[in-house]
């Protein structure tokens, strides 16, 4: 197979257009978060927005009871369709539906059990504010079946290939999450009454889910589930779900570090750029969701040397997206920080943001291996990389934190992703074979060494010619210049010419 990453699917430049829409999925809720946030704690004040916050806290992470049923959903519908067994992708969309109904259940209905305790003792709620957030959890036990539901009825149409359809739903409904608490707001709602609001359009965009899978593959009704296929599903999810428990204790347990061994303000000084830099994620993470069918098709048909090729041909794309931006942020951080929070934090955040961002371009690496070895059938691999390197990472954060304080986290986190990004690697190359690896790592090192050169160049610059402008002068003149000398060089050295052609095509038809 041509190592372009369009040409590894049959209808050309598909995948770059998905990985476009994958884009938007993200980014455009987020921009709505960054316009509508302000408002909203203006106008709940922090304690309410807080008992809000912990609603989509908890909307996201109680998806564990989903035990990983999204994801395999997904993995099976895409090797069915590339088999042409449509009927048995049938069974198993019913399947995974009626699983994920039973389970939202259960865990709503113990969400519900459990809300006395957690808002009477655990919570500390002030008490004019408990009656508000006793409504707000029994919402939340409510719309747990829908938001397991959709996330099978997502994986169905994202193993179709549809994510055009999937982010034609996804993105009003992610919107809406932000923006009817704005609304509530404005109409001085509750916090109770903004949560149904946000319920109501996550029952509309699984109806709407449900509506469009059911135009996509024909005679979806009337069935009913195959329970021999559960195990099958579970024994992929069960896996899955592990990496699911897991992720959140190795992302936030810095946090918990720096609260316990250094200080409040210590947290704050990391949480800021952390939550600022790991943006970056919207790119790989886009890619990666796309690649997730394709290497399921390819596992299926045990085409090992077109995966290695796509997932290297993917891994040169997001290293060219994404390297630039890192540069800029390593020379620029101080710069970024005080424009953002000021002199003082920069002071405190600058080095952390610098470091955090190294590992986020690292970890960006790691996102298309992840969705090979899980499209391969492989979930057990990811899931004990992350059991390996919980204990690791536990010890070297207590002791990095407690030494170096914000930056020992940062440099904790890198450090973590670092490891989990080379076992990945390692890991997918094995199962694949290295085909094309040598000429790809003679790219990186080239595109590397000219990169860190450049960065030397623009910030020598930078320091002799407008150390006395201000913060602004210099991220105008030096930024743009280090961004696109660093995408021109990137550009050259590290992409194919196939690699080039997906580029223009995605930007072309977005």
């Amino acid at each position: 197979m041509d190592s372009r990453l369009a040409t590894a699917h049959p209808a050309e430049g598909l995948l770059a257009r998905n990985a476009f829409y994958n884009f938007l999925g993200q980014a455009v809720p987020l921009l709505a978060a960054v316009v509508s946030v302000p408002y909203v704690i203006h106008g709940l004040g922090p304690e309410r927005f807080g008992l809000l916050s912990l609603a989509w806290v908890v909307l996201g992470y109680f998806t564990i009871f989903d035990l990983g049923l999204g994801r395999a959903t997904t993995k099976y519908i895409a090797q069915l369709v590339i088999t042409g067994e449509h009927d048995r992708a049938r069974d198993v969309v019913w399947t995974s539906l009626v699983c994920q109904l039973s389970f939202g259940t259960v865990g709503g209905a113990l969400l519900l059990a459990a809300s006395p305790v957690l808002v009477d003792r655990v919570l500390h709620v002030p008490q004019d504010l408990l009656p508000e957030t006793r409504r707000t959890f029994a919402l939340i036990s409510l719309a747990l079946p829908l938001v397991l539901v959709s996330s099978s009825l997502s994986g169905a149409l994202e193993g179709r290939q549809r994510f055009d359809l999937v982010n034609a739903i996804r993105i009003p409904a992610s919107v809406a999450t932000y923006l009817f608490p704005a609304i509530g707001v404005a109409l001085r709602l509750d916090v109770a009454h903004v949560v149904l609001l946000v319920i109501l359009s996550r029952a509309s965009a699984a109806a709407a889910l449900l509506w469009v899978y059911s135009r996509v593959h024909p005679n979806f009704f009337p069935t009913r589930p195959r329970w021999r296929l559960l195990r099958a599903l579970l024994g992929f999810g069960a896996w899955v779900t592990v990496s699911s428990f897991v992720g959140p204790i190795l992302v936030y347990f810095e946090r918990f570090a720096l609260a316990a061994a250094a200080s409040v303000q210590a947290l704050g000084y990391y949480v800021a750029p952390y939550e600022a830099v790991t943006r970056l994620w919207v790119l790989p993470s886009s890619v990666a969701v796309t690649l997730f069918p394709v290497f399921s098709q390819l596992a299926e048909t045990q085409d090992n040397a077109s995966a290695s090729q796509l997932m290297l041909a993917a891994m040169r794309i997001v290293a060219f997206l994404v390297a630039p931006l890192t540069l800029a942020l390593v020379v620029f951080g101080r710069e970024v920080m005080d424009l953002w929070l000021g002199a003082s934090f920069a002071q405190h955040s600058a080095q952390v943001l610098q470091v955090l961002a190294v590992g986020v371009f690292i970890n960006a690496l790691a996102h298309v291996p992840y969705a090979l070895l899980q499209g391969s059938g492989r979930p057990d691999l990811t899931a004990k990389f992350h059991l390996m390197e919980l204990p690791l990472h536990v010890i070297a954060t207590v002791i990095l934190v407690r030494k170096f304080g914000a930056v020992g986290a940062a440099w904790a986190w890198t450090l973590r992703v670092g490891v989990d990004a080379v076992l990945l690697n390692w890991a997918a190359l094995r199962l694949t074979g290295t085909h094309g690896i040598a000429r790809t790592v003679r790219r990186a090192l080239a595109t590397g060494v000219a990169l860190v050169a450049t960065g030397a160049l623009v910030d020598h610059f930078r320091s002799t010619f407008f150390r006395q402008e201000g913060p602004l002068v210099g991220l105008l003149s030096g930024g743009a210049m280090l961004l696109v000398a660093a995408y021109l060089l990137a550009g050259i050295l590290l992409l194919e010419e196939g690699d080039r052609r997906v580029l223009m095509t995605s930007a072309l038809r977005s």
